[in-house]
């Protein structure tokens, strides 16, 4: 038993600057942080918890702490178990983490096991191919990705799933069933078939998780009650880039106690097509009675010089907090510009100073080159290349999407869940001689029997004597002209079974660790790996272990299989170790948001390129704003920023972004600039491009955004981008919604008021 650490926390208080301290010991009603970026806002919000703890003797089980990512959740459990020691009972995750925390204790409210499975995008692409074969379509009929977006939205704006999860057993199926069948088009039809297939393995799609748990929490009152007087303080992280969704839990949560504190950065929003929206913290204070405001400036990431960068470029937003960033380091390199001719010449610069500051002796890791888009990044490498300097770029496959992990974790999830996708991915990997035939028979079967894969192959191996020292025996229920014997010759399926039932009996009583590593040795996964020589593949699976002890030891040390499987799925790549390797860092300035760099690049800083062409608004536009805010804040020691004279990408542009134009050339170390006949030009390509732009007033923006307004009347025609064409045959004030009939559905759907729906005239 561990005993726990005594500390004197006041000694830690005293290590805290005003701003954070005053934070901290501000523990009860609504709170809000303004955190400007490096000034310390993971420390202020570990040290508050700890206050709770400590000081305050609050039971970590009555305490929510919510950050953005799972790595910086597990990171603050670390200094939190430091600090209090012994095994931390709080909650401390991601708000799609504390979900299945929640939902492993309530679901059965809906009829689901709390062991239920968790599908990440790779399984809901497997269901939807799935949906279409059962249904005949065909991927030119309808697209995987359209599928999806409409799921999501229907399911979020109706909420229409929670109520047919909640069926019970074949009833449920039935119902479900016959929605596809008597479904009006081709979207309802694919929704039900891939909501029967959800239930069919008691799975939830990363969009139910906090769906599922606010119906929960709105429709059983003694759970609502139960989960607000447990939460006596909830606190928030990255505030300003939650949705919709994830505020309304927070509210609920907090709403018996009012401790809410939350904590967030209006000029970091750049999650609005995420559904974030700025105005949730910069209005907080007036849908929250006496809220108190403390804004956090010291910046202990970057120098005095830097900061004057994003500071002149940021003061331009109308929607902001105003503050200023007071820089705490002293040194640090002037800023640095450089306007090139070309992408490529913008490369070459870009590549000759990294390896200046690699000879000067800094790390090739803490060096990053950001970028607004993914296709920006290629001259870069054309540069790092041809200089012989190691780079990765973050983006493409994330760590768990690989196909190496999948498989395993598949393998795992056969016995948790026994699921058909987990089935099919692991049946004949390492090859068992059960190819697609042997797959379509199966099927055929478990169709009849209604059963899923793997229980059909248990009775047909079974039926076959596989567990019974290889003699056949009658099974009753067998479907008649089948003949089990025959069907298992000739394969290594029954070592599958074997190997899948020895250890479903057994994995409760066993470490995950111990687990994973008798799955893929006795699976024969691991050799077949080594047999290909496929040493990156080898390693990856390495370093899979490695993260199953770290959740071991930092989750909770008797963590069972299935817990590790409903929270692996909600890491992303954000939550990737991947920034030990001695190499330069390439990313866009989304996968850079939360990180620090020595030295960073920001490139292609060209007008249509950064801000994007697509920007439509100025809400759209000050979005862009803050997201080179957030690109310019990474930089601890030295600064680059480039623009090309053809700027490629998205609506290529030559001409500098404005971003440029707001910054003070005084400021800058201008290695080449340009003229003062460029400048003009740039201005009034800029002004062009904004006079054929939906630059609403800003009391404009204000209202909708305070408080979304029906903008159509009853009768309007509109155009939604998935159901088409549709009228308005209602409006709810209350609910903020239109309720419209779509031509090619049979009833109407309610959509938000904000949700962008296009005004028709009939012709």
């Amino acid at each position: 038993m561990n005993t726990p650490v005594q500390i004197q926390f006041s000694s830690e208080l005293d290590k805290l600057d005003a701003e954070q301290r005053l934070a901290v010991e501000t523990t009860e009603g609504f709170v809000r942080v303004i955190a400007g970026a490096g000034s310390g806002k993971t420390r202020t919000l570990t040290h508050r918890y700890l206050y709770l703890a400590k000081e305050m003797g609050i039971s970590p089980s009555n305490i929510l702490c919510v950050t953005f990512t799972n790595k910086a959740a597990n990171e603050m459990k670390k200094r939190i178990r430091q600090m209090l020691g012994g095994d931390d009972s709080g909650y401390v995750s991601t708000f799609h983490g504390f979900c299945v925390q929640f939902l492993r204790e309530e679901i059965h409210v809906l009829n689901y096991p709390k062991e239920f499975m968790i599908l990440d995008e790779d399984d809901e692409k497997s269901l939807l191919r799935k949906a279409y074969v059962e249904l005949g379509l065909h991927l030119n009929d309808l697209k995987i990705k359209s599928a999806m977006d409409f799921i999501g939205g229907r399911k979020a704006n109706e909420m229409d799933q929670v109520p047919l999860f909640a069926e019970k057993g074949e009833e449920g199926s039935e119902h479900l069933l016959k929605l596809v069948e008597t479904a009006q088009d081709k979207w309802m039809k694919v929704y039900y078939r891939y909501l029967y297939e959800q239930k069919k393995n008691f799975a939830l799609d990363f969009d139910d998780l906090i769906l599922v748990t606010l119906y929960i929490l709105e429709q059983f009152p003694e759970k609502l009650e139960k989960w607000q007087k447990r939460m006596m303080y909830v606190m928030v992280d990255e505030f300003q880039d939650i949705d919709l969704q994830q505020y309304k839990l927070a509210d609920l949560l907090s709403g018996y106690h009012r401790n809410l504190f939350i904590v967030g950065d209006p000029d970091q929003t750049i999650y609005g097509w995420r559904g974030a929206d700025v105005n949730r913290i910069l209005e907080f204070d007036k849908y929250h009675e006496d809220t108190q405001t403390i804004l956090l400036q010291n910046n202990y990431r970057s120098s005095e010089s830097i900061l004057k960068i994003p500071d002149s470029v940021i003061k331009n937003n109308k929607f902001r907090i105003e503050k200023v960033l007071k820089p705490i380091r002293v040194g640090g390199k002037v800023p640095v510009f450089c306007h090139a001719k070309n992408t490529r010449e913008e490369a070459s610069w870009i590549v000759d100073n990294i390896s200046e500051a690699i000879e000067a002796g800094v790390a090739r890791k803490d060096i990053a080159v950001l970028y607004r888009m993914h296709s920006q990044s290629r001259s870069v490498e054309e540069a790092l290349m041809a200089a012989d300097i190691p780079y990765k770029i973050y983006s493409g496959i994330g760590f768990y999407q690989r196909q190496e992990i999948k498989d395993t974790l598949c393998y795992l999830r056969m016995l948790v869940n026994g699921d058909d996708l987990s089935f099919l991915r692991t049946v004949n990997t390492p090859k068992r001689m059960f190819g697609p035939k042997k797959v379509t028979a199966l099927q055929e079967y478990a169709e009849k029997r209604g059963l899923s894969l793997y229980e059909s192959l248990l009775e047909i191996a079974t039926a076959a004597g596989l567990f019974n020292n290889n003699e056949p025996v009658d099974v009753p229920s067998i479907v008649d002209g089948f003949n089990p014997v025959e069907f298992m010759s000739k394969t290594k399926a029954g070592e599958y079974v074997k190997l899948v039932e020895k250890y479903k009996a057994r994995y409760k009583d066993m470490r995950v660790t111990d687990v994973l590593n008798k799955m893929l040795r006795e699976s024969g996964y691991e050799e077949m790996l080594r047999l290909d020589g496929d040493d990156d593949r080898l390693s990856n699976l390495a370093e899979l272990k490695q993260g199953v002890m770290e959740f071991e030891k930092y989750f909770e040390e008797d963590a069972t299989l299935d817990e590790y499987l409903q929270n692996i799925v909600l890491f992303s790549n954000a939550d990737a170790n991947d920034g030990e390797k001695d190499v330069v860092q390439l990313m866009t300035i989304h996968n850079a948001k939360g990180l620090e760099f020595p030295y960073v690049f920001v490139c292609g800083l060209n007008e249509g390129c950064f801000p994007v062409k697509r920007v439509k608004n100025k809400i759209q536009l000050e979005e862009e704003r803050r997201l080179a805010y957030v690109a310019f804040t990474r930089a601890e020691n030295a600064l680059f920023v480039s623009d090309a004279a053809d700027g490629a990408g998205e609506g290529a542009s030559r001409y500098p972004s404005r971003f440029l134009l707001e910054m003070d050339m005084a400021d800058l170390d201008i290695v080449q600039g340009f003229s003062e006949e460029w400048l003009e030009e740039a201005r009034s390509y800029i002004q062009s491009v904004d006079s054929e732009r939906d630059f609403l007033s800003d009391e404009s923006l204000g209202l909708l955004k305070k408080a979304p307004t029906a903008i159509f009347v009853v009768g309007a025609r509109v155009h939604h981008r998935i159901m088409g064409m549709g009228t308005v045959v209602a409006i709810d004030d209350e609910n903020f919604s239109y309720q419209v009939k779509f031509d090619k559905i049979a009833t109407p759907r309610s959509i938000q008021f904000d949700f962008p729906l296009v005004a028709v005239l009939d012709v």
